[in-house]
């Protein structure tokens, strides 16, 4: 951060990096946003508030699953020792 002939080349750097396609954002929101609108509990930009008509699905074991087998979680014996 700074004023400096640094700070603008990695500015620089960072936007023709961002504007290539090559990094782009770490989170979708946009994917995140259009999952909303599907499921009813959001709406596209410019149009009015409706009252949501939806849920959010509960893929909370789905996600714990994954981590156990990404981790090796998943292939631990349960039994005592």
């Amino acid at each position: 951060v700074g004023s400096g002939l640094g700070s603008r080349v990695r500015n620089l750097l960072a936007r023709l990096a961002y504007n290539s396609g090559f990094i782009t954002h770490t989170r979708d929101f946009r994917a995140f946003h259009q999952m909303l609108v599907k499921h009813g509990l959001a709406v596209p930009t410019g149009q009015g508030f409706a009252p949501p008509t939806g849920q959010v699905p509960d893929d909370a074991a789905l996600v714990v699953a994954r981590i156990k087998r990404l981790t090796g979680y998943d292939q631990v014996s349960s039994e005592p020792l």
